[in-house]
């Protein structure tokens, strides 16, 4: 019995076209990918530039009984101004009383930020940046 195959020139052609097909698909696909990763890479880096530098200081905190309100004064000691600083306020269990949010924090300046109608008394006060998360300060009440 006579085994049949296919002759060696279809082989050589098939595995031709295979592989022009692999890299047409690959050559379609990869600009894409090498500009995606090039653009995340590169906002990742200015972002952590920007915030090589950072940091955030409570110039005071005050709780005013009468008005429910905290008042936090928060400077800017880095040297780049900060955006998204959320200040929040917290029970002693950890439990949220009240907090802002996208405040941005300037160079050189004390921002004044009110919390009102706090419900009671704070243990304390906590400001951090969701623009750099290592951003990150604490004042007990």
């Amino acid at each position: 019995m006579k085994r049949k195959g296919i002759s060696p020139i279809l082989a050589a052609v098939l595995l031709f076209a295979v592989t022009v097909s692999v890299v047409g698909i690959f050559a379609n696909f990869a600009p894409n990918l090498l500009t995606s990763v090039t653009q995340g890479t590169q906002q990742q880096a200015q972002s952590q530039i920007k915030c090589e530098g950072a940091g955030i200081s409570f110039e005071g905190v005050n709780y005013d009984g009468t008005n429910n309100d905290v008042i936090a004064n928060v400077r800017n000691t880095g040297e780049s101004p900060l955006t998204n600083v959320t200040v929040a306020a917290f029970e002693s269990d950890g439990q949220l009383l009240d907090q802002t949010e996208d405040k941005t924090v300037y160079l050189t300046n004390v921002t004044d930020v009110t919390l009102n109608d706090v419900t009671s008394q704070p243990a304390y006060v906590q400001a951090f940046s969701g623009q750099c998360g290592s951003i990150e300060i604490r004042q007990d009440l």
